[in-house]
């Protein structure tokens, strides 16, 4: 699979949405039935272009090495697969999930006297350090994965009933921390499982490591050593 391809494909499927979107809602309120119609027909030539955009992502995505899982997840079909493996490097010996968090901004930053994950509104005029797109695409994959009601939305409810319990003050930040717990789960699964497809032996994350946490194993291992 070439994920240059992927990136492309999908970032262009993004603009032909867009611009159908954008042409159609002009449409609405145009009153010439002449005009309305030139935009009627454009509105249909973007929406053939982009679903014929979207058949040559699903092609790549089935061409890489983690789909066989993908596929077993509720909630990933190959479209927000796409949306995610267009923007995540391959895994790395020496390196682990926790290069995605940081990529994705997934990573805790002090905010006043609390610790939040970054924001542009705490930028104060610097450049962001994580890839908003990413973050962005994430959100709509766990968003996904909480509507399938499966294996990573267990985990959700897990981590936000402990959460409360340990922070009640919290109220409403529950959902947003235990959301991102249950993403980031996804992800380690996901690094392990297209490391492990490619040959390579990624170490164990930092808080299996190094703080002694409990492994969560990966559900619906396919493949030889995911465990």
């Amino acid at each position: 699979m070439n994920m240059n391809a992927l990136n492309t494909l999908v970032k262009t499927q993004a603009i032909l949405e867009r611009a159908r979107i954008s042409i159609h809602n002009q449409e609405l309120h145009i009153d010439s039935e002449t005009a309305r119609a030139r935009y009627a027909a454009l509105t249909r030539i973007l929406s053939d272009y982009e679903q014929e955009w979207e058949a040559l992502m699903q092609q790549e995505v089935r061409s890489h090495p983690a789909w066989p899982w993908l596929q077993t997840v509720k909630g990933i079909g190959q479209q927000t697969a796409a949306l995610i493996l267009s923007y995540l490097l391959p895994p790395l010996e020496d390196k682990g999930p926790s290069t995605w968090f940081k990529a994705a901004g997934l990573y805790p930053v002090a905010v006043g006297e609390e610790m939040r994950l970054p924001r542009y509104d705490h930028l104060n005029g610097q450049r962001a350090t994580w890839h908003p797109r990413l973050r962005r695409n994430l959100h709509i994959v766990g968003t996904s994965l909480m509507r399938a009601k499966d294996f990573y939305y267990q985990h959700y409810l897990e981590c936000r009933a402990a959460l409360a319990l340990k922070h009640p003050d919290w109220k409403g930040r529950v959902h947003s921390v235990a959301f991102w717990k249950m993403v980031k789960l996804f992800l380690a699964h996901l690094y392990e499982v297209w490391a492990l497809e490619i040959g390579v032996q990624p170490p164990e994350p930092y808080p299996i490591a190094l703080l002694g946490h409990k492994k969560i194993r990966v559900p619906h291992p396919v493949g030889a050593g995911i465990q």
